[in-house]
């Protein structure tokens, strides 16, 4: 507000000294200096006001980025470890992928639902997707690895 008023003051001054000088052929242009610089003014002090850096949309998508990156760093720690930890975290997601992909439920026809996964994945990556084949009396055996479930997301991406 105090630069407005500034501003409109400062207008007021020039416009009463030129007309005091007598020059009221340059009134025009030496009005629109004043006002030109008044508004270049009020629009630093608008830009030069921003306290925040960052606009709060790019502080969000930072905020999901790094959280995605940090449950990406999780799920790879899970398929380079041991297979409880396969059975216990990935598989379960991994089988939901594939179930509302393709629409068969395990539940509905076990068979068909099988039959699916083995086209799908075949049988070597299916038996790490297919959540009956979970095993707790196997959980200190090694996860396939970050290989195996690298090719298990491209083939469910290519559903």
């Amino acid at each position: 507000m105090k630069i407005l008023l500034g501003g409109i003051a400062l207008v007021l001054v020039v416009e009463a000294m030129v007309l005091g000088v007598g020059g009221r052929s340059i009134v025009l242009v030496v009005t629109g200096v004043a006002v030109a610089f008044a508004l270049l003014s009020l629009r630093w002090w608008f830009i030069g006001s921003s306290d925040e850096p960052v606009s709060a949309t790019d502080s969000q998508a930072a905020e999901s980025l790094e959280r995605w990156r940090a449950r990406t760093e999780i799920m790879v720690a899970w398929a380079d470890g041991n297979r409880g930890a396969w059975d216990r975290h990935l598989r379960p997601i991994l089988a939901r992928e594939f179930s509302m992909s393709t629409g068969h439920r395990p539940a509905k026809n076990p068979a068909a639902h099988d039959a699916a996964g083995r086209m799908l994945f075949g049988s070597e990556l299916w038996e790490w997707v297919d959540p009956s084949a979970a095993s707790h009396a196997r959980r200190d055996e090694p996860a396939p690895g970050r290989a195996a479930l690298d090719e298990i997301l491209e083939r469910l991406e290519s559903i």
